[in-house]
């Protein structure tokens, strides 16, 4: 029965993961770019690697480090990408079209569509796809639950992040390098972290009773934290941005804090 389960949740999530895979190619196969434009792309992608070469090394060495099968990152990567990434994008959509009639005016709206929709949508459906990888790996170690967490949101990060670039190169060419670097300047806190620890709280809260306070503190982190970073509040001028750093280097702290006390404790 148990066997058969996994099967039926396994075919279940390649349906989704079929979807999604035509979801992010569909704007490239239907010829909605020019030759100019998908050359504006490819460069703003290729800034992306800035960030993206840094956390795959040392997601890579954690792999190794903690003696997880190869294929564990990539697979993890892959649910992100295209499980969360097009679920995300519409589920956005249509609770940014119900705030849209509640809200009292459209500058509202617009203020604080991306802070009331992204951080409860977006959390919820990657720690999803993270739960499906770790299901089909049949692993819920915490050390396996971060790693994929770290992992999949790494793979929505990247996905998002091209979504902003062909945004910007179809209504904002101007602001393309600005944009794009804009994406490299918050992702080191970013969805990786969040889904890590997200996961990992998940993992916490169902399997180790003693830390269920921890599980609690860092699903309740990260949510507020996304809140806070799509709000208005992330936007107001102070010397160095010094409530965004502050934030930020707080979450980060609780990112170590959290690594050493499961690099500390493996492989529970």
């Amino acid at each position: 029965m148990k066997q058969k389960l996994y099967y039926v949740v396994f075919f279940i999530g390649l349906i989704l993961l079929h979807i999604g895979w035509d979801y992010e190619f569909h704007t490239f196969l239907d010829e909605t770019f020019s030759a100019k434009e998908l050359q504006a792309i490819a460069s703003g992608v290729l800034l992306l690697f800035l960030y993206i070469i840094p956390l795959m090394a040392a997601l890579l060495y954690l792999q190794r480090a903690w003696r997880k099968p190869p294929y564990v990152l990539f697979w993890a990567i892959f649910c992100g990408v295209f499980l969360a990434g097009w679920s995300s994008a519409n589920l956005n959509d249509w609770l940014a079209g119900l705030l849209q009639q509640t809200l009292p005016d459209q500058a509202t709206f617009e203020a604080w569509e991306g802070a009331l929709t992204a951080p409860f949508i977006e959390e919820t459906l990657k720690a999803g796809a993270v739960l499906f990888a770790l299901y089909t790996l049949k692993n819920s170690q915490l050390s396996t639950s971060f790693l994929v967490g770290a992992g999949a949101g790494l793979g929505f990060q990247v996905a998002e992040d091209i979504s902003f670039i062909q945004h910007f190169v179809l209504k904002e060419p101007d602001h393309l390098m600005a944009g794009t670097f804009s994406r490299i300047y918050g992702s080191l806190t970013s969805h990786w972290m969040m889904t890590a620890l997200v996961t990992t709280g998940i993992i916490l809260l169902v399997f180790h009773r003693k830390h269920r306070k921890l599980g609690c503190l860092l699903i309740g982190a990260s949510v507020l934290f996304h809140f806070f970073w799509n709000s208005p509040f992330s936007s107001i001028e102070l010397p160095f941005s010094i409530h965004v750093v502050l934030l930020a280097s707080l979450y980060a702290l609780l990112f170590v804090y959290t690594f050493k006390l499961i690099h500390s404790q493996r492989p529970i």
